[in-house]
């Protein structure tokens, strides 16, 4: 027995120092050169697009309860409709703030819809009756395409979409 586990410990000793010899003559290679750009550009959002729009009093049609003003955006293609996304800001008049749709502010509410080549935006108030007409006020729709959809990101939040699309003011 004494026999047996001396040459078990010899057996196992020889495979550790081979092993630890071999493990200890590995260098690390030259790193190659980069590879080529992705579909998608260098920088990751080539194929995001952002547009910006100002709407003024003869913007909007009064539609029952509601004000619509509707915005020409050639990125929303059907491929971004069927499995992209746009997103909508509302600014403030400097355009240094802005705040995702949907948004509530006391009774009044701003939504949109869009389609192909378009975004549209609604704005109603909670209470039902007529809104006054909403005037100039400075939109922001960013439209992202299939590839690109990120999940984690609060698309609320215009700065964490800002930042997760590295996109220019």
């Amino acid at each position: 027995m004494k026999k047996t586990i001396n040459t078990i410990t010899t057996v196992f000793a020889g495979i550790a120092l081979a092993l630890g010899l071999t493990l200890a003559s590995c260098k690390k290679g030259e790193t190659g050169p980069a590879g080529p750009a992705g579909i998608n550009g260098t920088n990751g959002v080539a194929n995001i697009s952002t547009f910006t729009g100002t709407t003024t009093n003869s913007s909007w049609t009064l539609s029952g309860t509601e004000f619509n003003a509707t915005f020409n955006v050639s990125g929303i293609t059907s491929d971004v409709v069927s499995n992209g996304t746009v997103m909508v800001f509302v600014g403030n008049t400097s355009q240094t703030q802005w705040s995702a749709l949907p948004f509530s502010y006391q009774t009044l509410q701003f939504n949109y819809t869009y389609a192909i080549g378009q975004v549209q935006i609604a704005v109603t108030l909670s209470n039902g009756a007529v809104p006054s007409n909403p005037g100039g006020l400075p939109f922001k729709f960013v439209v992202v395409p299939p590839a690109m959809v990120k999940p984690n990101v609060n698309v609320k939040n215009y700065a964490e979409v800002k930042a997760a699309y590295n996109l220019a003011d």
